[in-house]
């Protein structure tokens, strides 16, 4: 009974080992390099460093990052409504929301050390009619900023919300229910 037992151990053993084998042919097969080279061979992203990258460049409308509020004031007007600042414990500034345009794009800015106060996250919502340098604005579909920001989103987790780069820093784009953009965010989400 013994001899049995161990027999049958070293069968389930090897045919494991040919199993395991068969795999890695198989994938070496598909693309003709090993699977430890493929590993190897694939690009590692830094959507942190992705999304701070988006935050720097991208635009909506003539909107970015890091525009004075005479500058902003220049290209859409005056805001309908200006909260007070407010320290933030997170990044250490003070920041304060102001709202433009029937309530469809809110800017929050940051007091810098210097005393100048610059935009510092993008808001725009349904009713608004900029889109990003990429064309993407309320009404694109799901799909559209899919294939706009492929390279920037790092895995599509649902229909709901898309993020290029991170929630630390980069774009956020939320959808409706028919999947088409009702809010775009670029900033810092969470800190």
């Amino acid at each position: 009974m013994k001899i049995k037992g161990i027999i049958l151990i070293s069968i389930l053993i090897l045919t494991a080992c040919k199993q395991n084998n068969d795999d890695k042919n198989v994938a070496q097969q598909e693309n003709g390099l090993p699977q430890e080279v493929q590993a190897e061979t694939q690009e590692v992203k830094d959507f942190s460093e992705i999304g701070f990258k988006l935050m720097e460049t991208e635009t909506v409308g003539d909107l970015k990052m890091g525009l004075t509020t005479k500058e902003v004031e220049k290209l859409i007007g005056k805001p309908s409504e200006i909260t007070p600042f407010e320290l933030w414990e997170a990044d250490g500034f003070e920041h304060q929301a102001r709202v433009y345009q029937q309530e469809t794009i809110e800017l929050d800015f940051i007091k810098l050390e210097d005393g100048r106060i610059v935009s510092n996250m993008i808001t725009i919502t349904e009713g608004c009619k900029y889109k990003t340098a990429r064309n993407i604005g309320i009404g694109s579909t799901y799909d559209e900023v899919l294939q706009a920001y492929n390279a920037e989103i790092s895995t599509p987790e649902n229909t709901s919300t898309l993020i290029a780069g991170t929630i630390y820093g980069g774009i956020i784009f939320q959808f409706s229910e028919e999947n088409k953009v009702n809010n775009i965010f670029i900033g810092a989400g969470a800190e």
